[in-house]
């Protein structure tokens, strides 16, 4: 959950400039009817403190106003709000609502004078971006809110199916079709095409191995990430690959970084770029960029990386219409599920060698 932070505002004014009546006519359940309240409360909010989150970011976090980005002392104010999993290998929900940033993070701020002020106003600021951002991706996206960890057979057998053009469909996966209205495809053969790239696409996404070309194996026990250091300097690229070092070894192989500059072809590597102050990192394959923003923890670079040897998230965000909420599905003790806690796992070690073996 969270993303950018810089259309709150924009988002803000739309929202605040609609005519009550209309927000509260369209709200088809009282739990839509409560969850506008407290969004309508917690953005009017943001927006008269703007001047306090400002000064709370700067006093706060390490994040130079220049374009040179430094990371000698990574922020840890993001901690309470990615509310860290305990590493366990089972799978837990995450529930997310606007009710819930509410009594857990704006209640609290009605005490200005305590002690931790700044880090509250933030953490409701970055749960707000939260929930603002995956309620746009639910309407823009609605197909990456209708997948569990669960589905990756019936997702296979599916694909499997339709690449075949065999049309005939168990019940359970008529079943699993019809429950996701997203899809909006009759049984009909004009629409398998359709449905198969649809499918595809989400099985893509959760539960492919990206193998990346320009990552190589150099010896036995060493990977080889080329970067460009971009907006990081020497310090920061220092600290960059003592982070990577920290979680991406092993006794028997460990991932190291060749910083490349003035590289020709773009498509050799990929360029690591700050983005800014108070969103989500995330990498752009399009751009062939990692984008990191200030206060991100340490596992969130490490989390990065994975992506760009080739790991999916494993995560999912799933949308319970019923009771307005977003649950994340999401197994503590693996770096590319939970960036606060997960580490990198021996089923990680043993893809990096079958997708990147010594020759």
């Amino acid at each position: 959950m969270l993303k950018c932070a810089s259309t709150i505002f924009y988002l803000l004014f739309i929202f605040l400039t609609i005519p009550s009546k209309s927000v509260a006519t369209t709200a088809s359940s009282s739990c839509e009817i409560q969850e506008l309240k407290y969004k309508k409360i917690i953005l009017k909010t943001l927006e008269e403190k703007k001047a306090d989150i400002k000064k709370a970011q700067e006093t706060t976090i390490s994040s130079p106003a220049s374009s040179s980005i430094k990371l000698e002392k990574l922020s840890s104010v993001y901690l309470e709000s990615y509310e860290p999993v305990e590493q366990t290998s089972s799978w837990e929900n995450r529930f997310f609502t606007w009710e819930k940033v509410y009594k857990k993070y704006y209640l609290p701020l009605i005490n200005k004078t305590a002690k931790d002020y700044s880090e509250k106003l933030i953490n409701l600021e970055y749960y707000a971006n939260s929930m603002l951002y995956d309620e746009q991706k639910l309407k823009d996206y609605p197909h990456f809110f209708y997948t569990t960890k669960d589905d990756e057979k019936i997702l296979s057998d599916l694909i499997l199916k339709l690449s075949q053009r065999n049309y005939e469909f168990t019940k359970n996966e008529k079943k699993y079709i019809s429950a996701r209205a997203i899809y909006k495809l009759s049984y009909d053969q004009r629409n398998y095409e359709a449905l198969r790239e649809l499918l595809t696409l989400i099985y893509n996404r959760y539960f492919e191995f990206r193998k990346e070309p320009t990552v190589k194996r150099i010896s036995q026990n060493t990977i080889e990430i080329p970067l460009d250091p971009g907006d990081f300097d020497k310090i920061a690229q220092s600290r960059f690959e003592e982070i990577i070092y920290k979680y991406w070894s092993s006794a028997k192989l460990k991932v190291r970084i060749k910083w490349v500059t003035n590289s020709v072809d773009s498509k050799a590597y990929f360029k690591v770029v700050g983005a800014g102050e108070n969103g989500r990192s995330y990498v752009d394959y399009n751009t062939r960029t990692i984008n990191l923003y200030s206060g991100m923890t340490e596992g969130t670079l490490a989390h990065e990386i994975g992506h760009i040897l080739g790991f999916s998230d494993l995560y999912f965000d799933i949308w319970q219409k019923s009771k307005c909420r977003f649950i994340t599905q999401v197994q503590g003790s693996n770096i590319m599920s939970n960036s606060t806690g997960g580490s990198v796992l021996k089923e990680h070690w043993h893809t990096l060698n079958q997708y990147y073996p010594f020759k």
